[in-house]
Parts: C-alpha cells; sequence; structure tokens
C-alpha cells in the first residue's frame, strides 16, 4: 500500500478544486467579514443569550422544540458562546453553501459566483442568527447539512441511495431548526424550474420534480417520528412556539386563506419592505426590473435551448407562478405573521440567486448578431449593477443591525448598573438578599429614559429577529439573567412569576414607581423593586 504525505495529497486537492468554487468560497469569506465583522469581533446579547453566556440548553428543552439533532452540533464545539468561534464557523459554512449552490446551480461567470457568495453570506436572516451567536454555529452547520444533501441527491450516479442519504441529512438539518425546511424546498424548487430551461423533455423534468418532493416528504415523515420517540423517550410535550404543535395540514385547512398568504407577504417583503437604509427606496425599483430582466432572459433561453414545446413551456410558466408561494411558503405555518422573523426567510434570498443563475445561462448564450450581442451585455451590465446595489443594500442593514446592538447592550448595562447600585445603596440591603422587580419595566419612566427608539428591530417587517434592543433584555422572562451574567451580581434576582407575587401587597402598592424615592423596601427579606403601577 502507497500512502501519500498528507502535504502532496492536501495540495493535489486543493488544485483540483474548480476555479469558480474557489472564487466562490474566498469572496465568501471576505463578504463573511464585511458583513458580519463588527458582530464577531464583539460580545453582544439579547434576551435568549444572556443565559447561555456558558450554554445551559437542556436536552429536554431541545426535544420540547422538535430540535432534536441541535444538541449533536452544539456539542462539537465548548459550550461557551465564542462571537470570533461560533460567528467564524457560521461564515465558513455559508461559504461553502454558496459553493454548493454555484455548483448545483450550474454557475459558471465568476462575478455571478461573487455575487451569489454575497447574497447568501451577507442576506439578513444570518444577521438574525447572528443574534443568537451560542447556537449560530449549529445552525449554519444544520443549514449546511441539508444542502450536502440536496447535493448528493442531484449529483451521485446511484439515485436510489443518494435519496436516502440526501433523506436522512435533511431530516437531521430540520432535526435543528425547522426553518430550514423551506430552503431546502426552495433550492430543489430552483433546480426544477432551471432544468425547464434547457431539458425540452416535460416527463423527466416532472420525474425530477416528484423525485425532489417524495425526498421533501419523506425527510419531513423522518424527522416527525424521530422527533416523536424523542419526545416520548423525555416525557414532553411539543411546544408551541410559532405554533410548532399545532401546525400541518389539519391547520391549514382550518383556515384556507393561509394558502394566500405567501403571494401577499412576498408582494410585501419585496415591494412594500423599509429596509431603513439610505438606498432602500431603490429597491422596489429595482425588484421590478429584475423580475422583467428575468422574464425576458427565460423567454430567450427557451428559445435558443430549444426548449419551447407547449407542454415544457406551460410546465415553466406554472412554476414561475409558484415561486412566490414556495420562497414564502413558511407564512402558511403559523397563525400569527407577525411571529416570522428575518431569520425564519432565508428562503427568499434564493430569489436574487434565482435571477442570478438564470443570468448566468442568458450571458453564456452566442449571439452573431451584433445589436442582440449588444443588448445581452447591456442587461448583464444593469443584472450585476442591480445585484451590487442589493448586495450594497445587505451590508448597510447588516452593520445597522449590529451597531444598534451594540447601543442596546450599552443601554442595558447602563440601565442595569443603575439600578444595582441603587438598590446597594439602600441601608436594608444586604449581600446575596433576593431581588423581586415588580411590574412592567416598560411603563417605567426610566426605561423611556434609555430606551431611545434606535432598533430597527422595530421598524422591519418581518423584525430581525435575535438583533437586540432594550426591550429584549429587559424583558420579564430574561431581565433576571442581564445582571447576573454581566454585572457579576450574586444577588438572586426573581423571575416574574415570583416576583407578581408581591405586586399585590399593600405595601407594595402604596410604593411609588422606580427611579423614585421610596421605590424600594425590603419585604419578608426580600428588596421589591416596584417599576410600574400596572
Amino acid at each position: 500500500m502507497n500512502i501519500k504525505e498528507p502535504e502532496v495529497v492536501i495540495i493535489q486537492l486543493i488544485k483540483n478544486i474548480p476555479h469558480k468554487i474557489k472564487v466562490t468560497f474566498y469572496s465568501g469569506l471576505i463578504w463573511g467579514f464585511l458583513f458580519h465583522g463588527y458582530m464577531i469581533l464583539n460580545k453582544f446579547t439579547n434576551q435568549d443569550d444572556q443565559n447561555r453566556i456558558v450554554d445551559t440548553l437542556t436536552s429536554s428543552h431541545a426535544i420540547s422544540l422538535g430540535r432534536w439533532s441541535l444538541l449533536f452540533y452544539r456539542n462539537l464545539f465548548d459550550k461557551v458562546t465564542m462571537p470570533w468561534v461560533n460567528g467564524l464557523v457560521a461564515i465558513i459554512c455559508a461559504s461553502i453553501i454558496s459553493c454548493l449552490i454555484v455548483s448545483l446551480f450550474k454557475i459558471k461567470n465568476s462575478i455571478n459566483c461573487i455575487l451569489i457568495s454575497g447574497i447568501i453570506v451577507g442576506y439578513p436572516s444570518l444577521v438574525g442568527t447572528m443574534g443568537y451567536m451560542f447556537t449560530v454555529d449549529a445552525y449554519m452547520m444544520a443549514f449546511l447539512t441539508s444542502v450536502i444533501g440536496i447535493y448528493l441527491a442531484v449529483n451521485c450516479k446511484n439515485k436510489w441511495l443518494s435519496s436516502i442519504i440526501a433523506i436522512i441529512l435533511i431530516a437531521v438539518a430540520i432535526g435543528t431548526y425547522q426553518l430550514y425546511l423551506f430552503t431546502t424546498i426552495t433550492i430543489l424548487f430552483i433546480l426544477v424550474l432551471l432544468d425547464t430551461l434547457e431539458i425540452n423533455n416535460v416527463i423527466v423534468n416532472i420525474k425530477t420534480g416528484l423525485r425532489y418532493i417524495i425526498i421533501i416528504i419523506s425527510s419531513y415523515i423522518l424527522y416527525e417520528v424521530i422527533s416523536r420517540l424523542f419526545l416520548q423517550k423525555y416525557d414532553r410535550g411539543l411546544n408551541s412556539y410559532l405554533d410548532m404543535d399545532t401546525n400541518g395540514i389539519g391547520a391549514v385547512l382550518a383556515e384556507p386563506e393561509r394558502l394566500y398568504r405567501p403571494y401577499t407577504q412576498f408582494i410585501d417583503f419585496f415591494l412594500e419592505y423599509d429596509y431603513g437604509t439610505t438606498v432602500s427606496n431603490l429597491l422596489p425599483t429595482i425588484y421590478i426590473g429584475m423580475v422583467i430582466i428575468m422574464l425576458l432572459m427565460i423567454i430567450t433561453l427557451i428559445k435558443k435551448n430549444k426548449a419551447n414545446s407547449i407542454l415544457n413551456i406551460t410546465l415553466t410558466m406554472v412554476l414561475i407562478l409558484l415561486i412566490p408561494f414556495v420562497t414564502a411558503l413558511i407564512y402558511i405555518t403559523t397563525t400569527n405573521i407577525s411571529d416570522v422573523s428575518f431569520r425564519m426567510v432565508y428562503s427568499l434570498a434564493f430569489v436574487p440567486v434565482l435571477f442570478i443563475s438564470i443570468l448566468d445561462r442568458f450571458i453564456q448564450l452566442k449571439i452573431d448578431n451584433l445589436t442582440m450581442s449588444s443588448g445581452k451585455n447591456l442587461i448583464n451590465w444593469a443584472s450585476i449593477l442591480m445585484c451590487g446595489i442589493i448586495i450594497f443594500n445587505q451590508y448597510l442593514v447588516d452593520n445597522k443591525a449590529y451597531l444598534l446592538t451594540g447601543i442596546a447592550y450599552e443601554q442595558a448595562y447602563s440601565y442595569w448598573n443603575n439600578m444595582m447600585g441603587r438598590i446597594e445603596q439602600n441601608e436594608e440591603y444586604t449581600i446575596n438578599m433576593p431581588i423581586a422587580l415588580v411590574g412592567n419595566s416598560f411603563k417605567s419612566p426610566y426605561y423611556k429614559t434609555y430606551n431611545r427608539q434606535f432598533s430597527c428591530a422595530k421598524t422591519t417587517r418581518p423584525t430581525l429577529g435575535g438583533i437586540a434592543d432594550l426591550s429584549n433584555i429587559i424583558t420579564s422572562w430574561s431581565r433576571y439573567r442581564f445582571p447576573y451574567s454581566y454585572l457579576g451580581v450574586e444577588s438572586p434576582i426573581m423571575t416574574n412569576p415570583e416576583g407578581l407575587e408581591y405586586f399585590e401587597n399593600p405595601i407594595v402598592q402604596e410604593m411609588p414607581v422606580y427611579p423614585l424615592v421610596g421605590s424600594m423596601k425590603v419585604i419578608d427579606g426580600v428588596m421589591v423593586v416596584k417599576l410600574s403601577d400596572s
């Protein structure tokens, strides 16, 4: 047996990587630092991350959320939230995902490879996920697992074996974060649509689509079976978060109007959505322009590739009409649309990716007519410019969100530091005395002093969930964590249910609201701080 030196093998492997894949990966890393460097070089927090500096995610809690494979990914790294580690892993995963997408969608032009990596790595869905830094590495590794499953299903010669492996990998990805089901569906959908532009065989295209549908359904069934087994083992029920305990075909049948939501939300997202940046007013016009150009390119590709049978054109038209439904499919799964945050709509990033994929095929066409050739080049330049503006907009949105997260952290630090200073100066206070925060923080005049309403999380549709503003950090379900985790306060701060017991106390009823004098009193050995009158 001739075993080669590691250096020789590694160098050979690198040499064998196609140029376009190298371009995609390296540009993905560069985009990653431009988009997310601010976050991974600092340590900010949100409502959940306050309790996850040292990750305390329990098996039973993960199971109740339907995320049984999350624990596997979390165990790959130290259970300490380290942005430079977790964030960097996420960027590397996003870059590799971009490479696989470039390969799956058969992108040839290097500029288009760079654009695709910019869209995928910089899309604000990753920003929302970065807010949950303690688990962003696991989520992105799960997303990568799903795309690897798709890649194997598409490229392996043994379709049966590759399909089985894909089903398992996709189920594992869904078992980490259910929303990757929708990105998986979107990617497979785009693959079928791109095939109809090149293969003039409806039977083949439909068979391919049916195979992908079977893979998706089988993956989801496998996910559900494993979830039920874990729930039974841990004697837990499925959490009601995002209607996970009631979702399904029955929920859609009970509210058939949900079937229209993807279209209305898709239109709202691309044509009415306010990113809150200096280029936001251009975006609706750009998206309309992209639709017009994309339709022109599709018509040209069908003609040039002779994929113009009536049946194939009909199939292509049906798939085009389904683009909003498939990419915004998540909106039919929840009762309350406002529960859908940006990290949950990664599938919408593949709308511009689809545009770039069609553009790549369009510019490869050989056109002899000088006028038509010039027109093709003009479309190419216009498309690159539009995609560049979209990516630049993502750059602004991402870094604005991270800046505001930093401001929220500073606000929270000042808010809690001042409050703890007042508590410790109280003559009745003793070391390690329990503290009860009574009332609603948001109704306190002191809260209004600190919360300057900077956060884009309050002005975007959908929200950049996970990116904190002050209200996230001092909510009733998380406000006891920040002083302990970030200020080193040893006194236990009661959770909201415990603190509410003091609200009906006559002494508390007569107390003024914090920060007024007399808003703090020791009652039965507990330092009670009244935050509001209701």
